[in-house]
């Protein structure tokens, strides 16, 4: 639906509901205790979500909105932003504790939520009962699977942010942490027998850190990252706010 596409799902849909037009155009069908009825979106909040619900009455609704917004052929309609309406007040809660306890994006966890509940709808039976608990608890479910994933990816700044990283293969120079683990690494290159090639064996140290600057040049390389790189070894240094010291690696007894 293009109408989340500029702000977070939930509150694109409470906007669209805000107008006066759309808000007094909407009726949901019911069945009471005089028979069926038709409720405007405040009355049906107040059946569904209100102190002194009519769970025959929630059922009823639940129900007919179900099966409207599954059988709704055209993409535009009405009915699929009235069950989301309608599941607003059982989400929120969930989207409140998931982005304090995860520290998820509220806009990203909002529309997880709408697009499992969309997608459980296409298979659900609208006539079981279970149906409303079903696309809440699809919606819950994917929310904090989504959250949770989602910790496992370090977010980073603009791609140039890495060019321009004094650590990065393309910058002046290379400076280690206190407590980067000083390590080195050997090549060896063996000559081949006869006459041709080497004459003798050949012994190659390099630093944890310039192998760590040759791996990430060869990215560099694949992305087709040189001119990012050739331009951020032209920007101006930071000002200094500190010292690094290297030593000399110790000689093995």
């Amino acid at each position: 639906m293009a109408l989340f596409h500029s702000s977070g799902a939930f509150a694109a849909v409470r906007r669209h509901f805000n107008d006066p037009q759309i808000f007094d155009s909407v009726r949901l069908p019911a069945t009471s205790k005089e028979g069926h009825v038709w409720l405007s979106l405040t009355e049906a909040d107040e059946v569904l979500h209100g102190p002194t619900a009519d769970e025959d009455m929630a059922a009823s609704i639940w129900r007919e909105v179900i099966r409207e917004a599954k059988d709704e052929a055209d993409p535009h309609g009405p009915w699929r932003l009235v069950l989301i309406r309608l599941a607003l007040p059982r989400l929120t809660g969930t989207v409140y504790r998931i982005c304090a306890r995860l520290r998820a994006s509220r806009p990203d966890i909002e529309s997880e939520m709408v697009i499992a509940l969309l997608e459980t709808l296409r298979s659900l039976d609208p006539s079981c009962r279970d149906a409303p608990a079903t696309l809440l608890k699809a919606a819950r479910g994917e929310a904090w699977r989504f959250a949770r994933s989602a910790q496992q990816v370090i977010p980073v700044g603009h791609i140039e942010a890495i060019a321009k990283d004094h650590d990065h293969p393309g910058a002046d120079q290379h400076s280690e942490p206190e407590d980067y683990e000083r390590q080195e690494a050997e090549l060896e290159v063996t000559p081949t027998a006869g006459p041709d090639g080497l004459r003798s064996t050949l012994r190659f140290r390099l630093s944890t850190a310039q192998l760590e600057g040759e791996r990430l040049g060869e990215l560099a390389g694949r992305l087709e990252l040189h001119e990012v790189v050739r331009k951020a070894r032209r920007t101006r240094r930071k000002r200094r706010t500190g010292t690094t010291s290297a030593h000399p690696r110790r000689r093995r007894r």
